[in-house]
């Protein structure tokens, strides 16, 4: 599944919960070398996506999940 948010912050930071224990490593033609030692984390929240609103995502049940975080008086 591929989603596209239309006309986000461009400046979003994001944070990660609980590291998971091991690392990924990634190859594809873009960057033949690899992306190495990436770590995975229980959660992945991206922080002000829009103006006083966040998106985490995290793993439940066996699937991807996401919340939408709404802080008081945001423009949803």
């Amino acid at each position: 599944m591929d989603a596209t948010l239309i006309n986000t912050n461009p400046e979003v930071s994001w944070k990660g919960e609980g590291i998971l224990p091991g690392y990924e490593n990634f190859y594809n033609a873009g960057c033949p070398s690899g992306v190495l030692n990436v770590n995975s984390f229980n959660a992945v929240s991206l922080r002000n996506i829009y103006d006083k609103i966040d998106i985490r995502y995290y793993h439940a049940g066996g699937a991807l999940k996401y919340d939408y975080i709404v802080q008081p008086f945001a423009n949803y």
